[in-house]
């Protein structure tokens, strides 16, 4: 058929046939076949390859519509789907897969993805986008991590996590981690900042933002904007600084041994007060720059140093066991000489002295103590006052088991009351003006007990190297001795005898009208050697 009409329909063409064609071998058509209903295909090889088949095309295959393979689909180019619907659950989007999907190499998703089921990849997974997973996610590679680039799982952003979260190994931040709930873990090691929002107060060992089962080591300082409440033994090697109230239930310890020359210095620096509830024990000197005051009783059993002077000076120094002076200039540094001549109460003040080769000036003051002996130099409990600017004053009684050496004048207004001696080298005034009518009354007594007598000027229980003046009745049990003159304006009652080696003179001027009156009662006889008038 030489015909060359072409065919735009079933009913034109070369050949139209009305009916149906049967063709019992091949069928070449050598352009378009156009089919305006369905093409049957009842060849049942199957495809092992791109030429083997029952429908086999050398070109493309365009479908307007559905296809439905019922067996394998093997593609040896691209599949392309150009449908944009987007996949939100497993029965929706632009390819929709009933059973799984195997993919040899790389998979790249543009958009959210959605694993219901457990996910395993053998080889790396990079997201562009967020992925979900319903199910778990297993990563089989063992690989460690060594930074933020290495390890089974590396994220160039962020993670995360809606729930716990468990590291066998180490974890290593780099940066700042903060938490806002509990963290547990084995061991923390962090380059950055270690933050914590939480604000949960600790009432105990087990409460509060951050909560530690073991010991907790910190290298640097350490700030507590709170209270710190210490339940057992507590050691600190270096500083601690406290800007709030502390308190500690147990022993505190400090193993520091810097001394302190200062307030500003020691194992223990107190910039405020310091209330201490029962004893304290000092080992060492203590220096008290300003008032000291004692409610109760002090006992000192080693030297004191009161500098609390208004101009911040002072001077304290005494004969050491190696027989030496430690001296200072007011509010300057200790120095040493060997003791010369070491006497109670050497007193040097505003001129130039000497020892050895050693000049002091006007700026010091010199003071040797004999309260107990060191070697051959004494000291024992002293106290400094210089220039007489600052003093003492004693509420109640004082007690001194050894001397009371004092260099000025005292006054007491009250009773004193001493077992030992007492020696002045100035004028002592007695202002107590009750008479002494009977023996232990009067402004002064001489009795407790003590048996001494005198014999001499120089021994007795009262010792008076100058002049006696008593502006009211004198009562002397034993006898009277004067070496020179024996003057009585009013009465003197004496129970024994009266030895003078001078003249007695009697200046009263009552006259005698019995034996029991007159300037002069003697009860006894009266014996003359020499001629009385």
């Amino acid at each position: 058929m030489n015909n060359t009409t072409n065919s735009t329909s079933a009913s034109s063409g070369a050949l139209v046939i009305s009916g149906g064609i049967g063709v019992g071998n091949n069928m070449y058509v050598g352009s378009s076949v156009i089919v305006e209903n369905s093409i049957m295909i009842y060849g049942t090889e199957d495809t092992t390859s791109a030429s083997t088949g029952s429908f086999i095309t050398n070109g493309g295959a365009v479908v307007a519509k559905s296809a439905s393979i019922l067996g394998s689909l093997n593609v040896s180019g691209g599949i392309y789907c150009n449908a944009t619907t987007d996949s939100p659950a497993p029965s929706l989007g632009s390819v929709i897969l009933a059973g799984g999907i195997g993919i040899g190499k790389g998979i790249s998703v543009l958009g959210v993805g959605n694993f219901y089921g457990t996910t395993n990849f053998s080889g790396n997974v990079s997201f562009g986008a967020s992925g979900s997973f319903a199910g778990f996610v297993t990563l089989n590679n063992p690989t460690d991590s060594a930074n933020s680039t290495t390890g089974a799982l590396v994220v160039s952003g962020g993670v995360g996590i809606g729930r716990s979260l468990f590291v066998s190994g180490s974890a290593t931040i780099e940066g700042s981690m903060t938490t806002m709930g509990s963290l547990t873990t084995a061991s923390i090691s962090t380059t950055g900042l270690l933050s914590s929002s939480n604000i949960t107060n600790s009432v105990s060992t087990t409460t509060g933002c951050a909560v530690f089962s073991g010991g907790v080591g910190i290298g640097d300082s350490v700030f507590i904007g709170g209270n710190l409440s210490v339940s057992g033994v507590t050691s600190v090697a270096g500083g601690i600084s406290f800007g709030g109230a502390t308190t500690f239930s147990g022993v505190i310890t400090m193993e520091n041994t810097s001394d302190s020359a200062s307030s500003s210095t020691g194992a223990l620096i107190v910039a405020g007060g310091l209330g201490v509830g029962k004893s304290f024990f000092l080992n060492g000197q203590a220096i008290i720059e300003g008032n000291l005051t004692t409610q109760g009783t002090s006992i000192f059993e080693s030297p004191i140093d009161a500098t609390g002077f208004s101009d911040g000076s002072g001077c304290r120094w005494h004969c050491n066991k190696q027989k030496h002076i430690r001296w200072r200039k007011f509010g300057g540094d200790w120095y040493n000489q060997p003791a010369r001549n070491c006497q109670p109460f050497q007193h040097f003040h505003k001129q130039s002295k000497y020892i050895g080769n050693d000049r002091f000036n006007k700026s010091f003051q010199w003071v040797f103590d004999n309260f107990g002996w060191f070697g051959n130099c004494k000291v024992r409990l002293f106290w400094r006052i210089r220039h007489g600017t600052g003093g003492i004053a004693v509420v109640k009684s004082t007690f001194l088991g050894e001397n009371l050496n004092v260099i000025g004048t005292s006054t007491f207004g009250g009773g004193v009351i001493t077992s030992g001696s007492l020696t002045t080298s100035g004028v002592l005034s007695i202002l107590n003006t009750t008479d002494g009518n009977v023996q232990n009354s009067g402004a002064i007594t001489v009795a407790g007990g003590v048996s001494v007598d005198s014999t001499l000027p120089g021994n007795g229980l009262l010792i008076v190297a100058g002049g006696l003046g008593v502006a009211k009745n004198m009562c002397i049990k034993g006898n009277i001795a004067s070496g020179g003159n024996l003057s009585s304006v009013g009465n003197v009652l004496v129970g024994a005898n009266i030895l003078v080696a001078g003249t007695i003179q009697n200046a009263g001027t009552a006259d005698s009208t019995s034996t029991n009156n007159g300037s002069t009662v003697i009860s006894g006889g009266l014996g003359v050697a020499k001629n009385a008038f």
